[in-house]
């Protein structure tokens, strides 16, 4: 969208046992994905669920005159 997105997913918390997830990723143009998550039993009722990413490319053009890079990425969430 233009204007932007939100989206929710959601993933029923697990009361019995710790767990998580990982990927890692690595492709063209030095670029290098991470995202992770884990779940924390805190008692019968109650769990915390945490996730997190990052996404790192380097650009596809460079302008010679100012050096600059373009098409870079660079996210944290």
């Amino acid at each position: 969208t233009i204007g932007g997105a939100v989206s929710i997913v959601t993933c029923q918390p697990r009361f019995d046992a710790a767990s998580g997830r990982a990927r890692a990723i690595y492709g063209s143009r030095d670029s290098i994905e991470l995202a992770a998550a884990a779940n924390l039993p805190l008692g019968e009722q109650l769990a915390l669920r945490v996730s997190g990413f990052m996404r790192n490319q380097d650009g596809w053009a460079r302008n010679f005159y100012t050096g600059r890079t373009f098409g870079d990425v660079d996210d944290i969430g």
